[in-house]
């Protein structure tokens, strides 16, 4: 029998008989532009506050999918704030090792236990987070002064630390909090009861000011269960806090819902990678008028390279959303060997692009052939999504012009800046005052090699470092000689100062002509070098360079390492703007290739032309 406390903790969380999450979405994709005059800051819009539970976060393997969620709209250029809970039963678990232990454990011994469900779900995001090179941090309650007030173990948030949470955001686009955790004025671990999570997004939001959206395992709130009734129930679009309150907590506890109707703070109710949802707090509610389609969306992928590899895992992890009609490889029988289905696989690209499709997903680089296919695909109305910067420096003005005349889409965000959001951060300056130079680190190769000339090994050494972790090309010359950074330099110059800059028209300087030694006394003068793409209005006229600089270690662009990129954004009223990321590597680049992706699906599913 379990005694007094162990019924109140399973009252107080839900434990067992817990009632099934339900969950909606919303579409959040307003941007606002955040910046001092004459200071660097980090390119911010609104804020999120993205919650995933315990039935989201099932297991480890669900972290993938959730950081697609998360990098969707960091590629729009949103700061988010991710609330976790522990993953699965886990706080049953460890709520019987407490028992286990002891027939009386104290609510605050209890409360200590529990709070390590979170910890390791946020050290377990962050290493997913870490993997596709977003930039984030992690920030347990003390930090972010979530202190609360109440019983150990059914306690109510009482006040944050608002600055501490800002500058955070203000390091990188990602904080990940603990849901369901807080400490009290002694410093003692406490929970926030039953619903603890919901809770402490709401709070968070309601002191930020921002949108919070609650992940779910369903795509909204209906009128019953969906899992359990005989029909498709209703789907409510929009929610009022009465009719919310009278449903009971079946997706939401009561506990969160009140909090959120006496702050009048809305949230939306979603599930990962749905494209609607429900959204709480309205003056009455509306039911949906009608499905969205839900039809996977038919993917046809060239190339099952490092990259293809991931995107196609992202697109098989997620079949109710995509199909993957087609895949176009040198060589079928290795991949047949590797458990690819031979259906899928042809070595002829061009009969994988007539295969019935909506989307056509380039990872075979190359350059004048590659624009043929895409040309091709273009015009058999199918989308696009591409991360190839050859292709797009030279031929993008084409590419760009048929896929207008055929009313498809065409993306290459993966193309400069890896998962940093370069190229929509620059097209959103861009749309709301002049841009007057842009200047950036964006060759990871370049970059890493660089920092490990700095440690000590030869150049040949560092390339070949590169090379083995994924980060250079089995012939690393358009990375060393600079030709990469032209050609993602020629694709920022268009969508930053609307110019079509050919890459040959860039002067170019790369670093094989370096040496340690050159390194080394730049390190004696406390500067680094660094790869630096550069394009600027100069008395009237652009400058376009690619070249080597000597940088105060101080310098903004000297503290991007490895693999990282970064990009600066001046605008006429003498803002400084900074994006940073991963810019190369398997993983980073895949994630960025298929947020490309997701951004096509939604505006396809909700009937938006999103290019």
């Amino acid at each position: 029998m379990l005694n007094h406390l162990h019924s109140y903790a399973i009252d107080t969380y839900g434990i067992p008989g817990a009632q099934p999450e339900q969950q909606a979405s919303e579409q959040s994709w307003a941007l606002h532009q955040t910046g001092a005059s004459d200071a660097t800051v980090p390119i911010a819009s609104e804020v999120a506050v993205l919650k995933f539970g315990s039935s989201v976060l099932s297991h480890e393997r669900e972290l993938p999918r959730v950081v697609q969620e998360i990098y969707r709209r960091v590629q729009q250029q949103q700061r988010i704030v991710v609330v976790v809970s522990a993953l699965g039963k886990t706080t049953e678990q460890l709520l019987q090792r407490a028992y286990s232990v002891s027939e009386k454990p104290s609510p605050s011994a209890v409360a200590a236990l529990l709070r390590t469900g979170e910890a390791t779900t946020m050290a377990l995001l962050s290493l997913a987070l870490g993997d596709a090179g977003i930039p984030h941090s992690l920030l347990d309650s003390l930090q972010i002064g979530l202190v609360t007030e109440g019983p150990h173990l059914d306690s109510s948030p009482r006040s944050l630390d608002v600055d501490a949470l800002e500058a955070a955001l203000a390091q990188a686009p990602v904080a990940v909090l603990p849901g369901f955790v807080g400490h009290n004025a002694k410093g003692e671990a406490t929970l926030l009861g039953r619903g603890g999570s919901d809770l402490t997004a709401l709070y968070v939001a309601s002191h930020l000011g921002a949108d919070c959206i609650l992940y779910k395992d369903v795509d909204g709130i209906y009128e019953s269960d969906p899992a359990t009734s005989a029909k498709l129930p209703r789907r409510y679009e929009k929610l009022s806090w009465t009719d919310a309150i009278a449903l009971g907590a079946v997706v939401v506890q009561h506990k969160a819902i009140e909090f959120a109707q006496r702050t009048n703070q809305r949230f939306s109710v979603t599930q990962v990678g749905a494209v609607h949802g429900t959204l709480v707090g309205t003056d009455k509610s509306e039911w949906s008028e009608g499905r969205v389609s839900c039809s996977p969306l038919r993917v046809a992928l060239l190339g099952l390279g490092t990259v293809g590899r991931g995107v196609y895992e992202h697109l098989c992890s997620q079949p109710k959303h995509y199909e993957v009609v087609g895949i176009a490889v040198r060589c079928p029988e290795r991949h047949i060997q590797a458990g690819v289905p031979a259906s899928l696989l042809s070595s002829d690209p061009w009969e994988v692009i007539e295969r019935p499709c909506d989307l056509v997903v380039e990872c075979i680089g190359g350059c004048e052939d590659t624009a043929d296919l895409l040309e091709h695909a273009l015009r058999r109305q199918r989308d696009v999504v591409t991360a190839n910067k050859d292709v797009i420096a030279y031929h993008g003005e084409r590419l760009r012009s048929i896929a207008r005349v055929q009313g498809t889409r065409l993306r290459y965000s993966a193309s400069v800046g890896g998962v940093a959001p370069v190229i929509e951060t620059v097209s959103h300056l861009a749309a709301q005052q002049s841009v007057l130079r842009i200047e950036g680190v964006v060759n990871g190769t370049t970059n890493f090699v660089l920092g490990r000339l700095a440690e000590g090994l030869s150049f040949q050494d560092a390339i070949q470092e590169a090379q083995a972790l994924g980060f250079a090309e089995a012939d690393p010359t358009a990375d060393v000689e600079g030709y990469d950074a032209a050609y993602k330099l020629a694709i920022l110059a268009f969508h930053g100062l609307g110019l079509s800059l050919s890459p040959q028209a860039i002067t170019c300087e790369g670093i094989s002509n370096l040496s340690g030694q050159d390194v080394a006394n730049a390190q004696l003068r406390g500067e680094v070098i660094r790869l630096v793409a550069t394009c600027e209005w100069k008395d009237g006229e652009v400058s376009a360079t690619v070249a080597p600089r000597y940088l105060s270690d101080e310098h903004p662009l000297a503290q991007i390492h490895g693999e990282e990129n970064a990009v600066h954004i001046t605008t006429e009223d003498g803002a400084v703007h900074l994006v940073a990321g991963k810019g190369a590597g398997r993983c980073p680049t895949a994630t960025a290739v298929f947020g490309d992706v997701q951004v096509i699906r939604t505006s396809r599913a909700l009937g938006v032309f999103a290019s």
